[in-house]
């Protein structure tokens, strides 16, 4: 019974002290009564059963302490093995969290770079250190109308013009030898045009060798601006030069038309000189037009009579004016808008530059052909799609189209077509002047011409005027009686000049005093102004202003008429004067000017 309680207690989950004890009080409840209350017969077969107990308890316990360690070393490896299996469990999933964050990052990243790489605004273009294209973005269409599969693995020599192959290679063996460049060349697209480009390369190693980048810029709409620009200080230079030519040239045609009026004028001129003298005339006349044409170009002619008009009306009547120079083998065709928007100019001059471009079509289609002119309103603005001036203004214009299917103009030749004396016609065709003159003309209306052509097909001139809604109403003077009873002071510095007043104005019995040293003319009004009823004076002379020559009279004088004079219609910019002659002047026009100022009422004080 005792040996059966101590093999339960040996399987209850008690400590080993607490199984001692237990085992113990067992033990005790079965000996002491012995002790105390039977007889023991046999000592031997007593102290051997207590031995056989005190054994098998000692054993149980053995038992129950080898047991328990086993039990926890086998918990204890069972709790490290749990802990490291949590532990690598863990490790795994901060692992796999960190890779894929690694994998998101990295798939940002080359997101962005493909993202920054597709959606440059600039060509980008990479090769291998043999010049083969290993990639491009997808702006290399827009730029040089190529697909990305046309132009991967073919040599980047393909987008270099042949001329240009040499220099390209020795940049390309600087970029390998690890120099970084920037440069501007003359691409090739698909097409065959040339695209002007800013480069900036440099190589860079990767782990799979090296890679030189390309990133190429389309400066094409850049040089044609500074194309513009260049061309427009040239033109601008010219108009300067030729003015000042002009200028002179009227003093000197000034004397030539005033003599041969004097001389035409006299009673005893031998008839037989007035045939010569007319051809003189004549001579006169045409070089005078010459001479405004210059003015014209260089936008110091007479003041634009500014009116407002149809472009349509004024292409009708340039049409009318150059009908019989129009062949059997000319096709006119008109694309006309109707109700477009007026224009505010000098209709005049818009008619002469209109027939100076149609009868240059003409002439440019010696075999016929198609001449086609087209008027429509267009909107200018930064999306404008057509190149203009980088100086014109947005807002409305009207384009005015003349297209002909003649010969072309030369390539070499066509940014010099606008220079005065400058022909692509034969000797004496042309003055070379009819195109200065469209220039100048439209600059001074606030327009832009341009011009393109191509050998063998035709040439196509583009006019933009501003559409306007405002109308102008001209005015004219009425002219008075004449009624000079003082004396007349002309200054000019050219004596020629100031002997044809003289003889023009004693001719109609006016007294006259000529001066050419305005310094010396001043000193004589000063000392006479009770005589001077009149003062012409040419504004544009040698060591003197004529605003402050102009100042000095009236400051003599303030009631004192004034005409000025000049060749250059600047040089009548902020003069206060009572009439102004432009040269040269025709004997008719110094008598009515004269009567004109002569009969306005005087200057308040």
């Amino acid at each position: 019974m005792i040996i059966v309680l101590v093999f339960v207690l040996g399987f209850v989950p008690l400590s080993l002290g607490m199984t001692a004890l237990a085992s113990f009080l067992v033990y005790a409840v079965y000996t002491v009564p012995i002790i105390l209350f039977d007889n023991i017969t046999n000592w031997q077969i007593f102290i051997n059963n207590n031995i056989f107990l005190l054994s098998f308890a000692f054993g149980g316990f053995a038992w129950r302490y080898y047991n328990n360690r086993l039990l926890l070393n086998k918990l204890s490896l069972e709790y490290d093995l749990e802990k490291s299996r949590n532990e690598l469990r863990l490790y795994s999933e901060r692992l796999e969290e960190l890779v894929n964050e690694r994998t998101r990052e990295l798939k940002k990243s080359e997101t962005m770079l493909k993202s920054l790489f597709e959606k440059a605004n600039d060509t980008i273009i990479l090769t291998d250190p043999e010049g083969r294209i290993t990639n491009v973005n997808s702006k290399v269409k827009e730029q040089y109308g190529y697909e990305k599969e046309e132009l991967i693995g073919q040599n980047i020599l393909v987008l270099e013009k042949e001329q240009d192959n040499r220099l390209f290679l020795e940049r390309y063996h600087r970029l390998l030898n690890g120099e970084s460049l920037v440069y501007e060349t003359t691409h090739v697209a698909k097409d065959g045009s040339p695209v002007h480009v800013d480069v900036s390369a440099s190589a860079v190693t990767l782990e799979d060798g090296r890679v030189v980048q390309f990133i190429v810029r389309n400066i094409t709409e850049k040089k044609r601006l500074q194309a513009q620009l260049l061309h427009a200080q040239r033109m601008e230079s010219l108009g300067t030069l030729t003015g000042g030519i002009a200028h002179d040239f009227n003093n000197l045609l000034t004397s030539i038309v005033g003599y041969t009026d004097l001389i035409l004028a006299e009673d005893s001129i031998p008839i037989e000189l007035i045939p010569k003298m007319r051809i003189i005339e004549t001579s006169a006349r045409k070089a005078t037009q010459i001479v405004n044409k210059l003015l014209n170009f260089a936008k110091r002619g007479k003041e634009l009579e500014i009116v407002p008009f149809n472009v349509n009306d004024v292409i009708h009547e340039a049409l009318d004016l150059a009908h019989r120079r129009f062949r059997a083998d000319i096709t006119l065709e008109l694309k006309l808008k109707q109700n477009l928007p007026i224009i505010k100019g000098d209709v005049a001059l818009m008619e002469q530059c209109t027939l100076n471009l149609i009868l240059n079509a003409i002439d440019a289609m010696p075999e016929g052909g198609t001449l086609e002119i087209e008027t429509e309103l267009v909107n200018i603005d930064s999306n404008f799609d057509k190149p203009v001036g980088p100086d014109l203004k947005e807002g409305p214009y009207i384009r005015v189209t003349f297209r002909d299917t003649g010969i072309g103009i030369p390539s070499d030749k066509i940014d010099r077509i606008f220079d005065p004396f400058f022909t692509t016609k034969g000797p004496d065709k042309g003055t070379g002047l009819g195109l200065a003159m469209v220039y100048g003309i439209i600059k001074e209306h606030g327009g832009y011409i341009n011009v393109e052509s191509e050998l063998g097909k035709g040439t196509t001139f583009e006019i933009y005027l501003p559409a306007s809604q405002m109308v102008m109403p001209g005015l004219k003077p009425t002219l008075d009686s004449l009624r000079t009873t003082g004396r007349i002071l002309v200054i000019d510095d050219e004596v020629p000049v100031l002997e044809f007043f003289k003889n023009t104005l004693l001719q109609e019995g006016m007294n006259v005093v000529v001066f050419n040293d305005p310094y010396a003319a001043y000193e004589y009004f000063k000392e006479n102004k009770h005589l001077v009823e009149l003062i012409i004076s040419d504004i544009m002379m040698p060591n003197i202003d004529g605003k402050k020559l102009i100042t000095g009279f009236r400051d003599i004088s303030r009631n004192i008429k004034i005409i000025a004079m000049s060749g250059i219609k600047e040089a009548f910019a902020d003069i206060e004067a009572d009439g102004y002659l432009f040269k040269p002047i025709k004997r008719e026009f110094i008598l009515e000017e004269i009567k004109k100022v002569m009969s306005s009422p005087d200057r308040s004080c």
